[in-house]
This record gives structure tokens, C-alpha cells and sequence, in this order.
């Protein structure tokens, strides 16, 4: 009798590892696709942060160009319309 039930624990704990190891594998299989997925998420964001594709983007689709010298105009503003902080 305790060789029997000595047998049907090992099995019984045998196969739970079994069933835990084919869990850990899945999760880990989730995880490289979550972190590739991140990755290629960054590196579409840092993309379009760049300048050079905003530039392109803005002029290809959208039609916009640079302002020409004579249609910029530089302001000056008064002391007093400035937002101080830390005081």
C-alpha cells in the first residue's frame, strides 16, 4: 500500500511539473512576442519624432511649405505678459 501511494504522489507531482513547464513555455512564448511588440512600437515612435519625417510628411501630405522671410514676423512682448515662476 505505501509503495502504491508512494508512486501515485511521484506520478501525480511528475505530471503537475509537467503541466507548470508547458504554462512557464507559454508565458514566456507571450512575453518575446510582448517585448518585440514594444520594440517595434519605440521604434515607430522614435521614427516619427524625427525631423527630417515630419518635414517630408508635412509637405508631401499635407501640401505645407516653409514660410518665405517676408511672412515671418518677430514680436516683442512686454515684461509684463510674461508667466513667472518660482516666485
Amino acid at each position: 500500500m505505501t509503495v502504491f501511494i508512494c508512486a501515485y504522489l511521484y506520478i501525480f507531482m511528475y505530471s503537475s511539473l509537467i503541466t507548470r513547464q508547458g504554462e512557464l513555455q507559454s508565458i514566456k512564448g507571450q512575453m518575446r512576442e510582448l517585448k518585440s511588440t514594444i520594440s517595434f512600437t519605440e521604434s515607430s515612435i522614435s521614427e516619427k519624432l524625427n525631423l527630417d519625417y515630419i518635414r517630408d510628411r508635412a509637405a508631401v501630405e499635407l501640401g505645407m511649405a516653409e514660410p518665405l522671410p517676408h511672412q515671418i514676423v518677430y514680436i516683442q512682448l512686454p515684461k509684463q505678459s510674461h508667466t513667472i515662476y518660482d516666485k
